[in-house]
C-alpha cells in the first residue's frame, strides 16, 4: 500500500486467477493505515468517495458500496454472483479478500481461512 503524492492511495493485490475474487475494501481502515486519514478525523454524518480507478489486466463485474461488512454467506442477492449450485461449494468457483486485513497474504492461505469462516457462519444459522 502507498501514497506517492499524499492524495490517492494505490494498494497492489495479488488475485487468484483461476476464479473471480471478490474484494472488500474497508476504505476507513485503508485511509487511516496509509496516514491519508488523520486518526483523530471525526467521520459523523455522512461522506463519499470521488473515485476508484482499477488498473492493470482487471475484469470487472461490479463495484457498490455498503455501511454493512458481509461475507458470501451473507451477501444480499443482488451483489452476488449468480450461481446454479450450493453456496457450501462457493469458495470452489469464487475467491474472496478483505482488505486491509488480507494485505500480504497469499491468496490459498487467504481462500481456507475464509472457507471455514463461512462454514462457522453457515452452521450457526
Amino acid at each position: 500500500m502507498s501514497t506517492q503524492n499524499g492524495f490517492v492511495l494505490q494498494v497492489p493485490l495479488n488475485l487468484d486467477l483461476d476464479r473471480w475474487t471478490v474484494v472488500v475494501f474497508d476504505m476507513i481502515s485503508l485511509l487511516q493505515l496509509s496516514r491519508l486519514l488523520p486518526e483523530n478525523y471525526l467521520l459523523e454524518g455522512s461522506y463519499q468517495i470521488k473515485s476508484l480507478t482499477l488498473c492493470a489486466n482487471s475484469v470487472v463485474r461490479g463495484v457498490y458500496t455498503s455501511d454493512n461488512e458481509y461475507d458470501f454467506v451473507t451477501m444480499p442477492p443482488d451483489l452476488r454472483f449468480k450461481f446454479s449450485f450450493d453456496i457450501n461449494r462457493w469458495p470452489e468457483y469464487f475467491a474472496w479478500l478483505d482488505l486491509p486485513a488480507d494485505l500480504g497474504k497469499d491468496p490459498a492461505q487467504v481462500q481456507e481461512e475464509k472457507t471455514a469462516l463461512g462454514s462457522a457462519q453457515k452452521d450457526r444459522r
